[in-house]
């Protein structure tokens, strides 16, 4: 495909999609400037990845899922999406918008992309990596939500009637975005952040072999404490000003957590964004009472659907006692080492994905990060060698959300 068909197929596909595409992400994140922000995103990663983009409608959705708004090129970002923005008055929003807030990620989503998308179940299903069965499971739930507090929901045309004119007029409407130059300024910053990527990974692996000596030489139960000495500087999680007890607040942030994961990990490992297309977050991820007690973790997986036997999983622990044994995932022994600018990390004894890699790093003395990278199967696979994984770990993009 010539860069001229593709900037035209893109074209029109942004002019017939866009005004749908806006009314989801509004009933999604409840405010006109985070869904315009969100489907902005969404556009120009859908551009980066065109070429290999067999139902860019399906796509897109996707991507209104899991998009880090962070991602978006631009001269000056607006911060990320909050359900509350406590500099101004909060914007004055249709109660079946507050409703659906209640619900969670993945119920509202069904329910976005069930009555406003019209997306049949299968193709829901593949949109959320997930299955039929489960995406049922979540749309009856989701919609008993939303009857228990608005019994006239339980009508269908009343529900698809109150959607329609839960978005308002102006987010509707489609005005004018340059999202095709947009897109163009993603593709060439993955380009820049790759070639930098590599050079890094290529004095990781000189530093390892010339300088590096481990300082023990048994497998280790958990990551050694960071020097007092590390000179990594920890930038602090985005924070909202929602409240942290309510459900629907959680919701949000792990979504803005998994989705800023998501695009670290990718940033390394992938950054042509050619192998992994979806991931995966359960409730066996969360630790329980992690926002009670602020003491737990937060776990993902990153993968391939269809035909891709590689298998990224990423947690990330307040402190050690949460965290997996190195070398638990794969049956490697593990390492403790300590690079020249004084920081530890703890990593299997494999040099590639082939043999399992696993990395742990703990950034501020607290924290522990956890990478593990498998195959699986004979699909194929993701080339991933242990400087990658190092350079990986030390991303400071990694990190819990506020607690």
């Amino acid at each position: 495909m010539t860069s001229l068909t593709r900037d035209r197929d893109y074209a029109t596909f942004v002019e017939d999609e866009r005004a749908l595409l806006q009314r989801c992400a509004f009933l999604l994140v409840g405010q006109r400037e985070a869904a315009d922000d969100l489907v902005q995103a969404t556009l120009a990663d859908l551009y980066a990845r065109w070429r290999r983009v067999r139902d860019p409608r399906l796509v897109a959705l996707r991507l209104l899922h899991t998009t880090d708004l962070g991602a978006l090129p631009d001269s000056s970002p607006r911060a990320r999406f909050e359900l509350l923005d406590a500099r101004r008055t909060p914007e004055a929003v249709d109660p079946l918008v507050t409703l659906l807030g209640t619900l969670s990620a993945r119920q509202r989503m069904v329910v976005v992309l069930e009555w406003v998308a019209r997306v049949p179940t299968v193709e829901v299903a593949a949109v959320l990596d997930s299955t039929v069965a489960t995406v049922a499971d979540v749309a009856r739930d989701a919609r008993a939500a939303l009857v228990r507090a608005a019994p006239e929901l339980a009508d269908d045309g009343v529900l698809a009637a109150r959607l329609d004119a839960a978005v308002p007029p102006d987010v509707r409407s489609v005005r004018r975005y340059d999202d095709l130059s947009r897109g163009q300024q993603l593709v060439r910053r993955r380009w820049l952040r790759r070639t930098g990527v590599a050079a890094a990974s290529v004095l990781l692996l000189v530093l390892v072999a010339t300088q590096l000596r481990p300082v023990a030489q048994t497998p280790v139960s958990g990551p050694a404490p960071a020097p007092a000495t590390s000179t990594v500087t920890v930038t602090p999680s985005p924070t909202t000003a929602c409240d942290r007890a309510q459900l629907s607040c959680r919701a949000s942030l792990v979504r803005t957590w998994r989705a800023t994961v998501y695009e670290v990990v990718a940033d390394y490992l992938d950054p042509e964004g050619a192998y992994f297309n979806a991931s995966s977050y359960y409730a066996r991820d969360e630790t329980d009472g992690l926002w009670d007690t602020k003491q737990g973790a937060l776990g993902m997986e990153m993968f391939r659907v269809g035909n891709g036997g590689t298998q990224i999983t990423v947690q990330i622990a307040t402190d050690r006692s949460y965290a997996p044994r190195c070398g638990a995932a794969t049956g490697n022994a593990c390492t403790s080492i300590r690079f020249m600018d004084g920081n530890r990390y703890v990593l299997s004894d494999g040099l590639d994905a082939v043999d399992g890699l696993e990395g742990q790093y703990r950034p501020d003395g607290r924290e522990v990060i956890t990478v593990v990278v498998e195959n699986r199967g004979s699909a194929p696979t993701l080339a991933v060698t242990r400087g990658q994984l190092v350079s990986l770990l030390q991303d400071e993009r990694l990190r819990l959300p506020a607690l």
